[in-house]
């Protein structure tokens, strides 16, 4: 979904009567409007929150990266991964995958310090996956015309997002209203618990009979 179609559907949730005119090639004439004007130039700040928000949701889907073609340093107890890389656009791990002769591990022990993945484990003849949430890079004000990387049912709760902001000194009850849809509808999309149990540690005691 385009920028400028989020910023537009924002718009009719607002306006019932919007120009049908207005679309994402020709939102900046509309700039000076008296009617719209005003929600347009606070519409980049409020979707840049919001997906600021979606972001810290870890509801995105994830993405993955072989850590063998990342650059990493070999420590004492274990290996440095750089993630900071830009191509990667890495925000949190989701989990590690380890695969080896020794079998499979789908939730690896690991550490972060920083951007920087620490790996706990003796690896070198194992494959290691990294399953990660990736950032969402913020929008200047002219990129209407932008597709953000969002699936549609995610990027199509922003201008909820938008009006609850937007809205909230004008209309109050209609504000909260939309913010209320948007908080259901991030919850709905939200995944159920994905903890997995994959170790067991024995515990022990002593007990006088």
């Amino acid at each position: 979904m385009k920028v400028g179609d989020i910023k537009i559907e924002a718009l009719r949730l607002m306006f019932a009567e919007l120009d049908p005119l207005v679309s994402a090639s020709n939102l900046t004439s509309y700039e000076n409007s008296d009617t719209i004007g005003e929600y347009l130039a606070g519409m980049t700040g409020s979707i840049n929150r919001a997906l600021a928000d979606i972001e810290s949701r870890r509801i995105l889907p994830e993405r993955s990266v072989c850590l063998a073609d990342i650059t990493s340093v070999q420590g004492r107890h274990g290996k440095r991964y750089d993630l900071s890389a830009p191509a990667i656009n890495f925000y949190d791990v989701s989990r590690i995958i380890l695969e080896s002769d020794e079998g499979y591990d789908g939730c690896a022990p690991y550490r972060m310090e920083g951007k920087k993945l620490v790996l706990l484990f003796p690896h070198d003849s194992a494959d290691v996956t990294l399953l990660y949430y990736p950032k969402i890079p913020p929008i200047a004000t002219y990129d209407n015309n932008k597709e953000l990387e969002l699936p549609n049912e995610i990027a199509g709760v922003i201008p909820y997002f938008i009006k609850g902001e937007l809205y909230r000194l004008d209309e109050i009850g209609d504000a909260a209203e939309a913010m209320s849809w948007y908080e259901q509808r991030i919850a709905a999309l939200s995944p159920n618990s994905t903890d997995i149990q994959t170790h067991v540690v024995p515990t022990y005691s002593q007990v006088t009979l």
